[in-house]
């Protein structure tokens, strides 16, 4: 739809700021405020500070001598004259709404040669009285007048009302005033207005009108946009708009009364106009009985030149089939949000809307507040009317022919059922907008075709529904470009779903999908999606991702994957040459490898843009291991969204803000330098001193020394044996848990949850050891503690110091301390560790005990958690 002029200038008249405005205080005793453009002009600011005109004015002539737009509403200034507001006459804009103004002094404004808009909106002007109001008083520069709200409180007397004769006002294009019945004057013909505005839809406004007549609008030959909303309007005359030439735009919304009576009147009338948009949306009843658009109601609109149209919050159920065939040709966007649509043949014949680019039927079946029934007038039950018509385009002929005509259109004759029609979307059809309508569906193994297949449609929202899975195939969508499925409670979604090569944009925030990604079956999801470039996984529970997952995405700038539970993020990084946005908001991320930090870098470089990462609120570690990211981070601490937000974790659980973060890591690097040098020397020193006498000894013994100086510590330092500490009650956990953190996820998702399910007391050290406590005294307290030692052996546990460490503690206790009939050491062989990989200790223990091999295969896994609880219970 073209844009209209008045729109523009109306945007100029009242916006001379932008958001580069600086603030200040102003005005007389500094009561005011001010907001400086770059151009030098000046808005005050002076609503509802106890003001007096005068002194603002004046303060503006002697101080603010740049002020253009004033604002003055709000201040009970009553009744003033031109001595008051003179000091004021160079401003353009002038907003003097809710101050008890009366009346106007002849006059009063006759130096104002620059205003262009002003606002007089409910005060007490008696504007409808000719005798009593002389609108002559308006400067004649004025473009925009607002005299909303300006009724008379005693509209209940029996006198006459006439609307104001503005029409000296030549240059007056936008007017805003109370809405009255009676008709508008013949002297508004030649008028200069270009927007009518008699709604009551805001605050200030009050309309009366009830039935539009022939004669009530029959002299706004010149008016473009007519907005009589909210009003009372019950009955609208076939003739109503018929002189309204120039009409583009008819506003009736939330003329509850209205119902759908009038609306063949009301296309009758519009095709004597230049209709390009009517809003026809809460004519009807919010509660009760649905309704039906028929095809009389549309009938006449074949002849008009509309190009949108609006039905929201009409609660329509049904629309008449071939009701869609009588449509305008030109119309290119239909509004039906907020109903209550039901299925019906007019679903196959959306190939009749042949230029139609966007439908919104956003919130279909959308639950209303029930205060919302009595505050709501009594509505017109309008569903008997009759479907006749004398419009001419209604007979069988002329649907067969006008359908005919429009490719891909077809015409349901009277006797036609479903079973003999197939669904036809419009060619040019580009956005299709059904968010939040209930929709509970699921799509598996399903083919739904798309026609025609060569269809235009690029944006889909199908958000706020149900789709737990979406495994079949729904197209063809040859030129896609957005698709959402947010919120849509989805924890499945095929490659198949997403075949759609030219998909720029895919929205699947606030899912379930974090166990399909963690699935080793969940790496081609995006396969068919090498035109991505905005992915947005946020919220989807997810806590790992297979390598693989966006190995296809090449043209992916931006990827959101804020609000989940990812620790590791190790995907191939490789193929994402134009990522330049990642958002891990929200994670327990400890750190980011070289790879992925490299990888912004170079694509920053290359296209010449900065990149943007959001690492709040994870956990990112705060110790030497993690140095070199660490740096980094400071390095590019300008690209981070919300830095000054993050905190940062020591080893021993204490946190750093980034203010404490920048202050002390520049000398991260010199104390963790230092330390190691230490630990070296020390060793070293230790070492050689004993090398020649003990160094075979110490090192076939060293654990069983450790595990010696240890036991002595405890028993002086710290632990304290039970009485009776063989027997199993006395221990304070059934296992110690000893894992490598890269296996949490097998921790956390299944050992605690299937064994705790079934009454164990479980130690993990990651939720149970103690903070301020060495770790090594944690290990041991937690052995000691503990009746059996569970090892989680796989690839990570054996490079691991401290998992080392805790399974030789284990071993020591199991065969030098404790008298465990069945083992006090149990191994889980989580994953095939080659033999020259394993340490000594560990493979010598293997050779003479026996294990738990886990199985990843469905049939095996009831054995192997039984074995497990047996192991560990006797």
């Amino acid at each position: 739809m073209e844009l209209d002029n008045y729109m523009f200038v109306l945007a100029v008249l009242i916006v001379h700021v932008n958001i580069s405005m600086s603030f200040s205080r102003c005005g007389p005793e500094l009561k005011c405020s001010c907001m400086t453009s770059p151009s030098g002009t000046i808005a005050m600011d002076c609503k509802a500070r106890k003001v007096n005109i005068r002194q603002v004015c004046e303060s503006i002539a002697q101080i603010y001598p740049n002020v253009s737009d004033l604002n003055i509403a709000r201040n009970n200034i009553g009744n003033f004259n031109a001595e008051d507001v003179n000091c004021c006459r160079n401003i353009s804009s002038l907003n003097m709404n809710y101050n008890q103004i009366s009346s106007l002094h002849s006059g009063v404004f006759k130096d104002f040669q620059n205003i262009l808009a002003l606002d007089l909106s409910d005060n007490v002007l008696d504007i409808f009285n000719k005798t009593a109001f002389d609108p002559g008083v308006f400067p004649s520069t004025l473009r925009i007048l607002k005299l909303f709200g300006n009724f008379p409180e005693d509209n209940e007397i029996e006198r006459s009302f006439d609307y104001p004769n503005l029409t000296k006002l030549q240059k007056l294009e936008v007017l805003q005033m109370d809405g009255i019945e009676t008709d508008i004057g013949l002297e508004y013909e030649n008028s200069s207005v270009r927007n009518l505005t008699l709604s009551s839809k805001g605050p200030l406004g009050f309309c009366s009108i009830k039935e539009i007549f022939p004669t009530t609008f029959y002299s706004l030959v010149n008016v473009r946009v007519l907005d009589i909303s909210s009003c009372k309007i019950e009955n609208i005359y076939r003739d109503a708009f018929k002189n309204m030439v120039s009409l583009e735009i008819l506003d009736l919304s939330l003329n509850r009364r209205l119902g759908f009576s009038s609306l063949m009147n009301v296309s009758y009338s519009l095709q004597f106009t230049n209709i390009q948009f009517l809003n026809y949306s809460r004519v009807y009843t919010t509660f009760g009985v649905g309704t039906i658009i028929l095809n009389r109601d549309v009938c006449y609109l074949r002849n008009t030149s509309l190009k949108a149209i609006a039905f929201d919050g009409n609660k329509v159920q049904m629309v008449e089939k071939n009701t869609f065939v009588l449509l305008p040709k030109h119309l290119e966007t239909i509004y039906g949000q907020e109903n209550k649509f039901s299925f019906g043949l007019y679903l196959f014949q959306f190939g009749c809307l042949e230029n139609v680019l966007r439908i919104d039927t956003n919130n279909q079946n959308k639950v209303h507040a029930p205060i919302k029934y009595l505050a709501e007038p009594k509505s017109k039950d309008d569903n008997d009317r009759s479907r006749d018509s004398e419009c001419q385009y209604m007979t069988e002929e002329s649907l067969k022919t006008i359908a005919k005509e429009i490719p891909d259109c077809t015409y349901v004759p009277p006797n036609e059922t479903a079973a003999d029609l197939k669904p036809q979307f419009s060619r040019s059809l580009k956005r299709v907008y059904f968010s939040g309508c209930n929709m509970v569906y699921n799509l598996d193994k399903t083919k739904i075709t798309i026609n025609p297949k060569n269809n235009s449609l690029e944006v889909l929202d199908f958000s706020k529904n149900t789709y737990p899975s979406l495994r079949g195939r729904i197209g063809p969508f040859p030129n896609l470009k957005f698709l959402s499925f947010s919120r849509s409670y989805c924890s499945f979604i095929s490659s198949d779903c997403l075949s759609m090569d030219k998909l720029e944009n895919l929205q699947l925030d606030r899912n379930y999908l974090g166990g399909m990604f963690a699935h080793p079956g969940g790496g081609d999801t995006f396969e068919y999606l090498t035109n991505l470039k905005t992915l947005n996984l946020s919220t989807n529970r997810i806590s790992h991702l297979k390598r693989s997952l966006f190995s296809r995405l090449g043209k992916i700038e931006e990827i959101d994957l804020s609000g989940n539970s990812i620790e590791h993020f190790d995907i191939d990084v490789q193929p994402l040459k134009n990522l330049l946005y990642l958002k891990f908001r929200c994670n327990a991320l400890h750190t980011l490898n070289k790879d992925i930090t490299q990888l912004l870098e170079d694509n920053s470089e290359r296209i010449g843009n900065n990149f943007t990462l959001d690492l709040r609120n994870n956990s990112i570690e705060y110790s030497c291991s993690n140095q070199n990211f660490l740096y980094w981070l400071v390095d590019h601490k300008e690209r981070l969204q919300g830095f000054h937000e993050m905190v940062f974790y020591r080893l021993n659980g204490s946190s750093v803000d980034s203010i404490g973060f920048l202050r002390d890591v520049p000398h991260l690097r010199a104390q963790c330098r230092s330390y190691t040098v230490a630990i070296v020397l020390s060793a070293f020193s230790v070492l050689s001193a004993c090398a020649i006498i003990f160094g075979v000894i110490l090192y076939k013994k060293r654990w069983k020394l450790r595990y010696w100086y240890y036991m002595k510590k405890q028993s002086y330092f710290g632990y304290r044996r039970l009485v009776n500490d063989d027997e199993y009650e006395n221990y304070r956990y059934d296992a110690f848990i000893s894992y490598s953190d890269h296996d949490l996820h097998f921790i956390r998702d299944d050992i605690i949850p299937r064994l705790e399910d079934r009454g164990m007391k479980l130690c993990v050290h990651q939720r149970d050891f103690l903070p301020g406590i060495p770790i090594r005294d944690n290990i041991v307290d937690a052995i000691r503690t503990s009746k059996k030692t569970v090892v989680i052996l796989s690839k990570a546990f054996i490079k691991k110091q401290w998992c080392i460490f805790e399974f030789n503690m284990a071993r020591m206790e199991s065969i030098g301390n404790r008298e465990c009939e069945n083992g006090c050491l149990v191994i889980v062989l989580y994953e095939n560790v080659p033999t020259k990989e394993l340490p000594l200790e560990i493979m010598d223990w293997m050779d003479n005990h026996s294990y738990i091999s886990y199985t990843r295969d469905p049939d095996g896994q009831p054995l192997f958690w039984k074995n497990l609880t047996t192991a560990i219970e006797r």
